[in-house]
């Protein structure tokens, strides 16, 4: 049976990151569709009827639409399951989904593009207080999951010597963190997984080509 992949996507967006490293690590072809964020795109009535939320990433699948970058990225995982990205253990599984979602559902939604467009717009706050709300959620986002880390050392990835969806998810932020000018030097372990992954192929599919602000 063929399978036809598409997948819409933000170039800044972290979220449709997560998703392009999935499907690289999986080997899975698939057509990429980048949205003008900043011109709107996503906010298209064509794009809309795709995703009602307005938000990147989508992902259609020979007629299936997905959306929410982990939910697709756990489809993917159930129905490719070579090389897996969550595995058989219920207790690993669990750790895994934790450190995902601390940065997927945690952090980064507190840093997007539409927040920082509320509070332009709304607000009316100041580049520098702007700035200033970003880097005290990736602090507190960062510092948790470094000891976490810390906590389960064991291979050159967050857990293990294989990536897993929690290193999917880790990589996006950090190139985010980076692009926002926020330093990731006191997180060694942190930094040792980014570099480790930033080293291998499928993780250069992780963003980020402008300096916009993260999705």
């Amino acid at each position: 049976m063929t399978i036809n992949i598409t997948l819409f996507a933000g170039k800044t967006s972290s979220a449709s990151a997560r998703v392009n490293i999935a499907l690289a690590i999986k080997e899975l072809k698939y057509e990429i569709k980048y949205l003008n964020l900043a011109a709107g795109e996503h906010c298209g009535a064509l794009y809309k009827k795709l995703n009602p939320q307005c938000l990147v990433p989508t992902l259609e699948l020979n007629g299936l639409v997905l959306n929410e970058s982990l939910a697709i990225i756990e489809y993917l995982d159930e129905r490719f399951p070579d090389p897996p990205l969550l595995p058989k253990n219920l207790e690993d599984k669990a750790k895994i989904r934790a450190l995902s979602q601390l940065f997927a559902y945690d952090t980064h939604p507190l840093l997007t593009r539409r927040v920082n467009k509320f509070f332009y717009t709304e607000i009316q706050l100041t580049e520098k207080k702007i700035r200033l709300w970003q880097h005290y959620w990736l602090k507190k986002g960062f510092d948790a999951a470094e000891e976490i880390l810390l906590q389960n050392i064991i291979g050159d990835y967050c857990f293990g010597n294989s990536p897993s969806l929690a290193d999917v998810c880790l990589v996006p932020q950090c190139d985010s963190a980076l692009r926002l000018g926020f330093d990731l030097k006191p997180y060694s372990r942190i930094i040792d997984i980014y570099d480790h992954c930033k080293s291998k192929p499928a993780f250069t599919k992780s963003l980020i080509l402008d300096k916009a602000n993260a999705v």
